[in-house]
């Protein structure tokens, strides 16, 4: 192998395939070793690595998500984060809640699981009422969303 493609492990979910490239398949041998011209061949075929990009910078490839243009932290909830209310108020993807006294809410989201969607997308999405908005989505909206983007 004359050639390399050196990734972080951060990439791996943007990989999406490696091949190499078959640059020489139409060159004669006779430009093997013709370097005044662009027509001549190499003694190797490049590498191809494929990558997906991450346009709104989600967490979810732009190819599997649903919701283009998130934002976060997003601007829900607009009064407070309520218990067992879901929204995105940090940048690690995972959506925050405030649990109540006792026992959580034994539910936890991604961005992953919502297709790249925010609280905000998916009160709109569903036209679901203001309190969403006030203060987060509840479990029931976001396993409904859940089960409608990953059917």
């Amino acid at each position: 192998m004359l050639d390399h493609a050196l990734t972080s492990t951060a990439t791996d979910p943007f990989v999406r395939g490696f091949d190499f490239a078959r640059g020489n398949a139409d060159s004669p041998s006779s430009l093997l070793s013709e370097d005044t011209t662009v027509l001549r061949s190499s003694d190797h075929d490049g590498l191809v690595l494929f990558l997906m990009k991450d346009s709104d910078q989600d967490g979810v490839n732009d190819d599997a998500d649903y919701c283009p243009d998130t934002v976060i932290p997003e601007g829900a909830p607009t009064a407070r984060l309520g218990t067992n209310r879901f929204a995105l108020m940090d940048g690690d993807f995972i959506f925050d809640t405030t649990a109540p006294n006792g026992n959580g809410p034994g539910r936890s989201y991604s961005t992953t699981d919502t297709a790249g969607c925010s609280c905000e997308q998916i009160v709109d999405a569903q036209g679901l009422g203001n309190g969403h908005i006030k203060f987060g989505c509840s479990i029931s909206a976001m396993d409904d969303w859940v089960s409608f983007v990953n059917p």
